[in-house]
């Protein structure tokens, strides 16, 4: 057994021996590991600690650790169902490890800590301290990792709003992150500048309200990677979440990886079972069974990785991740064996039902009934990124239903184009579905229908739909979605929000922004004849001009390079008269 596999295993036992402690605090204050300040040597902890920011407030612990000892020590500090942070493990030595930050106001940080028993001298220290949000429609959150933990070198995330110069952030330690306000229909483009000659290290995502907005994978791309028009509506769950469970619908075999946890915490003490540390590089997935049996399946990591499971069910026939996520309780099947070989799953005969660090890969496979729900996490215990291969094996007239969700809408957008506003979603399955209604509304409460598109009815595909609303008003407009089924009922989407105005000023709108081979110049009818349109790259250089000669243009933007322009309308005297921004996509 590895050396790794071998700490893993004692870390296993460790846990099980463990006292639980917990602490508490407040804003402005700090705490300390209860066996720290004299040393700990010799004994195990399993601590668990949680504090709750004022409402209306953001909540920070910054947290920094003393060891004077080569210690085998796991860390994970999250949210509670909300912000996940990755897993920390094995550090040793002094320093600022990190800070985490609630994604939301008013909410919770849990901290838990786990030291084996081999060798604990010293102790942490979490700092808390409590911020009002920044201005603005909503806050952005981004969200810094080093997997070394020794910070990023110099290497930046530069963030710019509506043109301005860029903001950079970056990390000394493990982990930490910014909250950015921004507005509804600001402009938003992340960059990111490479310091370090350890990039493999790094990762960041922009996350919103707990959904993901961005992330950038490991190591990062160089330079502007991700433009986004400011919503304020969270982006829907990714299969890294509960939430966004993917439906497993044949006994194919498939290929997957992961390389983050998501932005939800989904496990915890109770229902994580013999995952002993959690999420770790995760992906959730639904199946079903369409005919009663036995299942079991082979997990096989591409290269030498260490892969681990867990199944919970089964739950009543119709059952979606928005009714049994997070789990309730533990899995009924559980492996966390320590690789070797690395081959795992469900198999008939395997002994168990559930295994730890000791396991032997396998346990036993699952007698189902049709129309039970099943939920299953695949996690990558060695955080590598290493996909993997999943095999059925359906037997005694087993078979995996494809129609587990009655509608799934994978997505919902709205952008502002030439003609109104267009709407676009789509479904990955649908089963007794009749229509949609399509509703408006200009202040956010009021909404009334204003288009109606027959649904698919039956289908276990992905389907697309669109929509113009081609009478928008200027200003804020707000639109969701009405699914009806045959039988009459009803479910809605979330509320997309567009504004429609002219960019920069009252007197110039482009559209769309962002934008890709043609763009849309609209001048309000008091824009003098003979003003000057100058259309300019991020050097400064110009790289359109036109005289103006009626209130719609066109720019074809085939040629140009990705990024941020800047645009600028001139009066025949040569003053400014408006001025903004676009993105080119």
């Amino acid at each position: 057994m590895a050396t790794t596999d071998l700490t893993r295993a004692l870390v296993s036992l460790a846990i099980g021996w463990a006292t639980l402690h917990t602490a508490a605090g407040q804003c402005g204050t700090t705490i300390y590991d209860t066996g720290g300040s004299g040393g700990n040597y010799g004994n195990s902890q399993n601590l668990t600690w949680t504090y709750c920011a004022p409402p209306g407030q953001y909540l920070t612990i910054t947290f920094t650790y003393f060891d004077t000892e080569l210690d085998y020590d796991w860390l994970s500090i999250h949210d509670g169902a909300t912000n996940a942070a990755p897993m920390l493990g094995e550090w040793s030595g002094t320093g600022n490890i990190g800070s985490y930050t609630t994604s939301t106001p008013g909410g919770c940080l849990t901290l838990w800590f786990t030291s084996d028993f081999i060798f604990t001298y010293g102790g942490w220290a979490a700092t808390i301290t409590c911020t009002s949000p920044p201005a603005g429609d909503c806050v952005y959150q981004l969200n810094m990792f080093d997997t070394f933990g020794d910070g990023w070198d110099g290497s930046t995330v530069g963030i710019s709003i509506n043109g301005g110069p860029f903001s950079n952030y970056t990390i000394t330690g493990a982990q930490g992150s910014a909250m950015i306000g921004v507005n509804i229909g600001a402009v938003v483009v992340v960059q990111f500048t490479n310091n370090s000659p350890f990039p493999d290290e790094m990762s960041y995502s922009l996350t919103l309200g707990g959904g993901v907005l961005f992330s950038s994978g490991s190591p990062p791309a160089t330079g502007i990677v991700f433009t986004n028009t400011v919503t304020c509506d969270p982006p829907p769950a990714a299969p890294q979440d509960c939430l966004g469970a993917t439906t497993i619908c044949s006994g194919q075999q498939f290929n997957n990886n992961s390389n983050n946890t998501g932005a939800v915490m989904d496990l915890n003490a109770s229902n994580q079972g013999c995952l002993s540390l959690g999420e770790r590089q995760g992906t959730w997935y639904v199946f079903s069974p369409s005919a009663s049996g036995t299942i079991g399946f082979s997990l096989t990591p591409t290269g030498l990785t260490d892969y681990d499971f867990a199944i919970w069910g089964p739950y009543p026939d119709g059952s979606t991740p928005s009714t049994i996520c997070p789990p309730a309780g533990p899995p009924i099947r559980c492996s966390y064996d320590a690789p070797g070989p690395y081959t795992t799953g469900l198999a008939t005969g395997a002994g168990d039902n559930s295994e730890d660090a000791l396991g032997d890969g396998w346990v036993n496979s699952i007698p189902v009934t049709v129309g039970q729900v099943y939920i299953m996490y695949i996690d990558n215990w060695s955080n590598d990124g290493q996909s993997f291969s999943l095999s059925w094996q359906l037997t005694n007239g087993a078979s995996l239903d494809c129609t587990v969700l009655p509608i799934e809408l994978v997505n919902f957008n709205a952008q502002v184009v030439d003609e109104g506003v267009a709407l676009s979603w789509t479904t990955a399955t649908e089963q007794n579905s009749d229509h949609f209604e399509v509703e408006r509304s200009f202040d956010g409460e009021h909404f009334v229908t204003i288009g109606i598109l027959n649904a698919a009815g039956e289908s276990q595909q992905q389907n697309n739909y669109s929509f113009l609303d081609r009478q928008p008003q200027y200003g804020l407009n707000h639109y969701r979605l009405r699914l009806v089924d045959t039988d009459g009922d009803t479910d809605g989407s979330g509320v997309r929000i567009v504004q429609v105005d002219r960019g920069g000023s009252e007197e110039v709108l482009l559209v769309p922004n962002p934008g890709t081979d043609n763009l849309q110049v609209l001048l309000a009818s008091t824009v003098v004849d003979g003003s000057t349109f100058l259309l300019v790259d991020a050097t400064g250089r110009t790289v359109s001009r036109f005289r103006t000669q009626n209130t719609r243009m066109e720019i074809n933007t085939a040629v140009l390079p990705k990024g941020l322009y800047g645009f600028r309308l001139l009066a025949p005297d040569g003053s400014i008269v408006a001025h903004g921004t676009w993105v080119r996509e």
